[in-house]
């Protein structure tokens, strides 16, 4: 998990593929709350495929952050998970969601 931004909070979140290339489940999620929590002025996100399977999960930690404008879905191909994505994101301008 990378994230970027000022010293008082990061603006951008990136969660890239797995290690060992297995989709995430909920103990991931778990251990990634603290990031959305300490930093509620995020603009940017970026999820990679292994995150399509907790969608749901992380759209509950997304949708306690009120800026984010941009996200990007890398891979993602089920329209279910991607629409608790944005549901979640209430903010978003742009959606990104592509397959490499």
């Amino acid at each position: 998990v990378y994230v970027f931004g000022s010293e008082r909070g990061c603006k951008s979140i990136i969660i890239p593929g797995s290690c060992n290339a297995q989709p995430f489940d909920k103990l991931d999620v778990k251990m990634l709350e603290p990031i959305f929590r300490w930093n509620q002025g995020v603009t940017y996100v970026y999820l990679s495929l292994e995150c399509q399977t907790v969608a749901t999960e992380i759209a509950a930690q997304l949708s306690k952050l009120r800026f984010v404008t941009d996200v990007t879905l890398e891979g993602w191909s089920d329209p279910i998970a991607i629409h608790k994505i944005l549901m979640a994101c209430k903010q978003v301008e742009l959606l990104d969601a592509y397959s490499i």
